[in-house]
Protein backbone atom coordinates (compact mmCIF):
# COMPACT_ATOMS: atom_id res chain seq x y z
CA UNK A 1 0.00 0.00 0.00
CA UNK A 2 1.34 3.43 -0.94
CA UNK A 3 2.14 5.83 1.91
CA UNK A 4 0.15 8.93 0.86
CA UNK A 5 2.13 11.34 3.03
CA UNK A 6 5.44 10.04 1.64
CA UNK A 7 4.10 10.27 -1.92
CA UNK A 8 2.86 13.85 -1.43
CA UNK A 9 6.11 15.06 0.09
CA UNK A 10 8.12 13.28 -2.57
CA UNK A 11 6.06 14.70 -5.46
CA UNK A 12 6.32 18.23 -4.06
CA UNK A 13 10.08 18.02 -3.59
CA UNK A 14 10.74 16.38 -6.95
CA UNK A 15 8.52 18.82 -8.85
CA UNK A 16 10.55 21.73 -7.47
CA UNK A 17 13.82 20.14 -8.55
CA UNK A 18 12.66 18.48 -11.75
CA UNK A 19 14.36 20.97 -14.05
CA UNK A 20 17.76 19.90 -12.77
CA UNK A 21 16.79 16.27 -13.20
CA UNK A 22 15.69 16.78 -16.81
CA UNK A 23 18.96 18.54 -17.65
CA UNK A 24 21.09 16.06 -15.71
CA UNK A 25 23.38 13.33 -16.93
CA UNK A 26 22.96 9.58 -17.26
CA UNK A 27 20.86 9.19 -14.12
CA UNK A 28 17.80 8.37 -16.24
CA UNK A 29 19.24 5.13 -17.58
CA UNK A 30 18.11 2.22 -15.35
CA UNK A 31 20.81 -0.45 -15.12
CA UNK A 32 20.64 -3.97 -13.69
CA UNK A 33 24.00 -3.83 -11.91
CA UNK A 34 24.50 -2.38 -8.44
CA UNK A 35 27.82 -0.82 -7.54
CA UNK A 36 27.92 0.62 -4.03
CA UNK A 37 30.28 3.36 -2.94
CA UNK A 38 32.80 2.16 -0.37
CA UNK A 39 33.59 3.76 2.95
CA UNK A 40 36.93 5.54 3.04
CA UNK A 41 39.61 3.71 4.99
CA UNK A 42 41.43 5.55 7.79
CA UNK A 43 45.06 6.47 7.45
CA UNK A 44 47.60 4.11 9.01
CA UNK A 45 50.78 5.48 10.61
CA UNK A 46 52.51 2.10 10.55
CA UNK A 47 55.84 2.13 8.72
CA UNK A 48 57.14 -1.26 7.58
CA UNK A 49 59.79 -2.02 4.98
CA UNK A 50 58.69 -4.58 2.40
CA UNK A 51 61.96 -6.47 2.52
CA UNK A 52 62.28 -9.93 4.01
CA UNK A 53 60.91 -10.25 7.55
CA UNK A 54 59.84 -6.60 7.46
CA UNK A 55 63.33 -5.15 7.82
CA UNK A 56 65.99 -4.86 5.16
CA UNK A 57 66.04 -6.25 1.64
CA UNK A 58 65.71 -9.65 0.07
CA UNK A 59 62.72 -11.78 -0.68
CA UNK A 60 60.85 -12.59 -3.88
CA UNK A 61 58.28 -10.63 -5.85
CA UNK A 62 55.56 -12.80 -4.35
CA UNK A 63 56.78 -11.93 -0.83
CA UNK A 64 56.77 -8.24 -1.74
CA UNK A 65 53.24 -8.49 -3.15
CA UNK A 66 51.93 -10.14 0.00
CA UNK A 67 53.46 -7.52 2.28
CA UNK A 68 52.43 -4.68 -0.02
CA UNK A 69 48.83 -5.91 0.01
CA UNK A 70 48.84 -5.63 3.81
CA UNK A 71 50.21 -2.09 3.65
CA UNK A 72 47.75 -0.94 1.00
CA UNK A 73 44.79 -2.40 2.88
CA UNK A 74 45.51 0.05 5.70
CA UNK A 75 46.73 2.96 3.56
CA UNK A 76 44.83 6.21 3.07
CA UNK A 77 45.52 6.11 -0.68
CA UNK A 78 46.19 2.59 -2.01
CA UNK A 79 46.57 3.85 -5.61
CA UNK A 80 50.18 4.93 -4.94
CA UNK A 81 53.21 3.50 -3.16
CA UNK A 82 53.37 4.37 0.55
CA UNK A 83 55.60 7.45 1.08
CA UNK A 84 58.16 5.63 3.22
CA UNK A 85 58.66 3.05 0.44
CA UNK A 86 59.54 5.59 -2.25
CA UNK A 87 63.13 5.20 -3.43
CA UNK A 88 65.13 8.41 -4.03
CA UNK A 89 65.00 7.73 -7.79
CA UNK A 90 61.31 6.75 -8.00
CA UNK A 91 59.50 7.83 -11.18
CA UNK A 92 55.76 8.01 -11.79
CA UNK A 93 54.47 7.70 -15.37
CA UNK A 94 51.03 7.36 -16.94
CA UNK A 95 49.24 7.28 -20.27
CA UNK A 96 48.83 11.05 -20.18
CA UNK A 97 52.55 11.56 -20.74
CA UNK A 98 52.67 15.31 -20.22
CA UNK A 99 54.74 15.33 -17.06
CA UNK A 100 56.14 12.97 -14.46
CA UNK A 101 56.70 12.92 -10.74
CA UNK A 102 60.40 12.11 -10.62
CA UNK A 103 62.24 11.61 -7.33
CA UNK A 104 60.94 10.78 -3.85
CA UNK A 105 60.17 14.40 -2.98
CA UNK A 106 58.14 15.09 -6.11
CA UNK A 107 56.38 11.72 -5.93
CA UNK A 108 55.30 11.96 -2.29
CA UNK A 109 54.24 15.62 -2.52
CA UNK A 110 52.24 15.04 -5.69
CA UNK A 111 50.53 11.91 -4.39
CA UNK A 112 49.67 13.60 -1.09
CA UNK A 113 48.08 16.53 -2.96
CA UNK A 114 46.18 14.17 -5.26
CA UNK A 115 44.58 12.33 -2.37
CA UNK A 116 43.78 15.45 -0.34
CA UNK A 117 42.23 17.16 -3.35
CA UNK A 118 40.11 14.08 -4.01
CA UNK A 119 38.79 14.12 -0.43
CA UNK A 120 38.11 17.86 -0.62
CA UNK A 121 36.56 18.06 -4.09
CA UNK A 122 34.90 14.69 -4.77
CA UNK A 123 31.89 13.87 -2.63
CA UNK A 124 32.04 10.51 -0.83
CA UNK A 125 35.38 9.72 -2.48
CA UNK A 126 36.65 6.25 -1.62
CA UNK A 127 39.12 3.80 -3.08
CA UNK A 128 39.88 0.13 -2.51
CA UNK A 129 42.33 -2.46 -3.81
CA UNK A 130 40.76 -5.19 -5.92
CA UNK A 131 43.93 -7.24 -6.46
CA UNK A 132 47.61 -7.11 -5.55
CA UNK A 133 49.93 -9.74 -7.04
CA UNK A 134 53.45 -10.36 -8.30
CA UNK A 135 53.95 -10.01 -12.05
CA UNK A 136 56.07 -12.05 -14.40
CA UNK A 137 57.29 -8.94 -16.23
CA UNK A 138 60.41 -8.65 -14.11
CA UNK A 139 61.89 -9.25 -10.68
CA UNK A 140 60.32 -6.91 -8.16
CA UNK A 141 57.24 -6.00 -10.26
CA UNK A 142 53.93 -5.94 -8.35
CA UNK A 143 50.56 -5.23 -9.99
CA UNK A 144 47.89 -3.36 -8.00
CA UNK A 145 44.35 -3.15 -9.37
CA UNK A 146 42.24 -0.52 -7.63
CA UNK A 147 38.83 1.13 -7.95
CA UNK A 148 37.97 4.72 -7.01
CA UNK A 149 34.36 5.88 -6.60
CA UNK A 150 32.53 9.09 -5.70
CA UNK A 151 29.13 10.77 -6.07
CA UNK A 152 29.19 12.90 -9.25
CA UNK A 153 28.06 16.53 -9.19
CA UNK A 154 25.52 15.82 -11.94
CA UNK A 155 23.37 13.85 -9.50
CA UNK A 156 23.77 16.20 -6.53
CA UNK A 157 20.44 18.01 -6.98
CA UNK A 158 18.22 14.96 -7.17
CA UNK A 159 20.29 13.12 -4.55
CA UNK A 160 19.82 16.04 -2.16
CA UNK A 161 16.05 15.99 -2.69
CA UNK A 162 15.91 12.23 -2.25
CA UNK A 163 17.98 12.40 0.95
CA UNK A 164 15.85 15.22 2.36
CA UNK A 165 12.74 13.13 1.76
CA UNK A 166 14.24 10.15 3.54
CA UNK A 167 15.02 8.03 0.49
CA UNK A 168 17.95 5.63 0.60
CA UNK A 169 20.35 6.29 -2.30
CA UNK A 170 21.90 3.29 -4.04
CA UNK A 171 24.75 3.89 -6.50
CA UNK A 172 25.43 1.84 -9.62
CA UNK A 173 28.04 1.90 -12.38
CA UNK A 174 26.67 3.07 -15.72
CA UNK A 175 28.03 1.29 -18.84
CA UNK A 176 30.62 3.44 -20.58
CA UNK A 177 29.63 2.33 -24.09
CA UNK A 178 25.96 3.33 -23.92
CA UNK A 179 24.94 6.89 -24.75
CA UNK A 180 22.87 8.47 -21.99
CA UNK A 181 19.49 9.62 -23.27
CA UNK A 182 16.61 11.31 -21.52
CA UNK A 183 13.62 8.99 -21.14
CA UNK A 184 10.36 10.14 -19.61
CA UNK A 185 9.40 6.51 -19.02
CA UNK A 186 12.62 5.84 -17.14
CA UNK A 187 12.12 9.05 -15.15
CA UNK A 188 8.61 7.98 -14.19
CA UNK A 189 9.89 4.56 -13.10
CA UNK A 190 12.73 6.13 -11.13
CA UNK A 191 10.49 8.55 -9.23
CA UNK A 192 7.66 6.09 -8.66
CA UNK A 193 10.04 3.47 -7.25
CA UNK A 194 11.63 6.06 -4.97
CA UNK A 195 8.27 7.35 -3.77
CA UNK A 196 6.80 3.91 -3.06
CA UNK A 197 9.86 2.04 -1.76
CA UNK A 198 11.98 4.80 -0.25
CA UNK A 199 14.98 3.87 -2.44
CA UNK A 200 16.49 5.73 -5.40
CA UNK A 201 19.19 4.31 -7.68
CA UNK A 202 21.61 6.87 -9.09
CA UNK A 203 24.82 6.39 -11.11
CA UNK A 204 28.15 6.80 -9.36
CA UNK A 205 31.49 7.89 -10.76
CA UNK A 206 33.74 4.84 -11.07
CA UNK A 207 37.39 4.79 -12.16
CA UNK A 208 39.38 1.56 -12.26
CA UNK A 209 43.15 1.63 -12.60
CA UNK A 210 46.20 -0.56 -12.50
CA UNK A 211 49.55 0.34 -11.00
CA UNK A 212 52.74 -1.57 -11.75
CA UNK A 213 55.13 -0.90 -8.89
CA UNK A 214 58.75 -1.94 -9.37
CA UNK A 215 60.69 -2.67 -6.18
CA UNK A 216 64.37 -3.08 -5.55
CA UNK A 217 64.57 -6.55 -4.00
CA UNK A 218 67.65 -5.59 -1.99
CA UNK A 219 66.25 -2.45 -0.35
CA UNK A 220 62.52 -3.15 -0.53
CA UNK A 221 61.93 0.36 -1.94
CA UNK A 222 59.77 1.29 -4.94
CA UNK A 223 61.78 2.66 -7.86
CA UNK A 224 59.03 3.06 -10.47
CA UNK A 225 55.26 3.49 -10.62
CA UNK A 226 53.58 2.96 -14.01
CA UNK A 227 49.83 3.53 -14.13
CA UNK A 228 47.04 2.78 -16.61
CA UNK A 229 43.33 3.61 -16.36
CA UNK A 230 40.71 1.32 -17.88
CA UNK A 231 38.64 4.16 -19.33
CA UNK A 232 41.69 5.79 -20.94
CA UNK A 233 42.05 2.90 -23.36
CA UNK A 234 38.35 3.11 -24.16
CA UNK A 235 38.63 6.86 -24.74
CA UNK A 236 41.60 6.41 -27.09
CA UNK A 237 39.59 3.99 -29.23
CA UNK A 238 36.46 6.15 -29.22
CA UNK A 239 34.34 3.58 -27.39
CA UNK A 240 33.14 5.87 -24.58
CA UNK A 241 29.57 6.95 -25.34
CA UNK A 242 28.30 7.71 -21.84
CA UNK A 243 29.07 11.28 -20.85
CA UNK A 244 29.18 10.45 -17.12
CA UNK A 245 31.98 7.95 -17.80
CA UNK A 246 33.88 10.53 -19.85
CA UNK A 247 33.48 13.33 -17.31
CA UNK A 248 34.41 10.96 -14.47
CA UNK A 249 37.65 10.09 -16.25
CA UNK A 250 38.40 13.77 -16.90
CA UNK A 251 37.57 14.70 -13.30
CA UNK A 252 39.82 12.01 -11.86
CA UNK A 253 42.74 13.02 -14.09
CA UNK A 254 42.25 16.70 -13.33
CA UNK A 255 41.83 16.35 -9.56
CA UNK A 256 43.92 13.31 -8.76
CA UNK A 257 46.75 13.00 -11.29
CA UNK A 258 48.23 16.35 -12.36
CA UNK A 259 51.98 16.29 -11.59
CA UNK A 260 53.35 19.31 -9.75
CA UNK A 261 55.57 20.23 -12.71
CA UNK A 262 52.65 20.67 -15.15
CA UNK A 263 50.66 23.92 -15.37
CA UNK A 264 46.92 23.46 -14.66
CA UNK A 265 45.95 25.02 -18.02
CA UNK A 266 48.17 22.68 -20.03
CA UNK A 267 46.96 19.67 -18.07
CA UNK A 268 43.29 20.62 -18.50
CA UNK A 269 43.76 20.96 -22.27
CA UNK A 270 45.46 17.56 -22.50
CA UNK A 271 42.75 15.92 -20.38
CA UNK A 272 39.95 17.35 -22.53
CA UNK A 273 41.60 16.17 -25.74
CA UNK A 274 42.11 12.61 -24.44
CA UNK A 275 39.01 12.07 -22.31
CA UNK A 276 36.20 14.33 -23.53
CA UNK A 277 36.56 15.20 -27.20
CA UNK A 278 34.13 13.27 -29.34
CA UNK A 279 31.80 12.19 -26.50
CA UNK A 280 28.24 13.48 -26.84
CA UNK A 281 27.10 15.76 -24.05
CA UNK A 282 30.55 16.79 -22.77
CA UNK A 283 30.85 20.08 -24.67
CA UNK A 284 29.38 23.29 -23.28
CA UNK A 285 26.74 23.54 -26.05
CA UNK A 286 25.76 19.87 -26.20
CA UNK A 287 22.17 18.98 -25.32
CA UNK A 288 21.30 15.55 -23.98
CA UNK A 289 19.36 13.64 -26.71
CA UNK A 290 15.92 12.16 -26.13
CA UNK A 291 14.96 8.58 -26.86
CA UNK A 292 12.35 9.87 -29.35
CA UNK A 293 10.95 13.16 -30.65
CA UNK A 294 7.98 12.84 -28.32
CA UNK A 295 10.07 12.60 -25.14
CA UNK A 296 10.27 16.39 -24.70
CA UNK A 297 6.50 16.76 -24.86
CA UNK A 298 6.04 13.83 -22.50
CA UNK A 299 8.47 15.44 -20.05
CA UNK A 300 6.49 18.70 -20.04
CA UNK A 301 3.22 16.82 -19.62
CA UNK A 302 4.71 14.75 -16.80
CA UNK A 303 5.97 17.90 -15.07
CA UNK A 304 2.46 19.37 -15.15
CA UNK A 305 0.85 16.19 -13.88
CA UNK A 306 3.44 15.81 -11.10
CA UNK A 307 2.98 19.41 -9.97
CA UNK A 308 -0.80 19.04 -9.95
CA UNK A 309 -0.56 15.73 -8.08
CA UNK A 310 1.77 17.19 -5.48
CA UNK A 311 -0.52 20.19 -4.84
CA UNK A 312 -3.63 17.99 -4.70
CA UNK A 313 -2.13 15.48 -2.30
CA UNK A 314 -0.58 18.15 -0.12
CA UNK A 315 -3.81 20.14 0.10
CA UNK A 316 -5.81 17.01 0.82
CA UNK A 317 -3.50 15.96 3.63
CA UNK A 318 -3.17 19.31 5.36
CA UNK A 319 -6.85 20.30 4.99
CA UNK A 320 -8.23 16.97 6.19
Amino acid sequence: MVDTMRLAKFCLGISLGLQEVLLGSALLLPQPSTHQLWEHRPTSRRRTCLGASGGGGGGSSADLAARLAERLAAAADPTVAPPDLAAPQIRYSSELDLGTARGAGAYTSSSARWHQDALNLLKDYAVQVERCSALGTGAGDVGVNWCATWAPDSTAQVAGIAAALGCEIERFEAPFDQMSKFSARALLALLWTAATTGKMRLPGAVIRGRAVLTFDLDTGLCTAHRETLDLMAEADTGRIQNRLSATSLATFLDVCRRPNDVAPEAWEKAVRERALDGVSGTAFVDIQPNESDSEGAIALLFFGVLSTLSLTLTAGIFLS
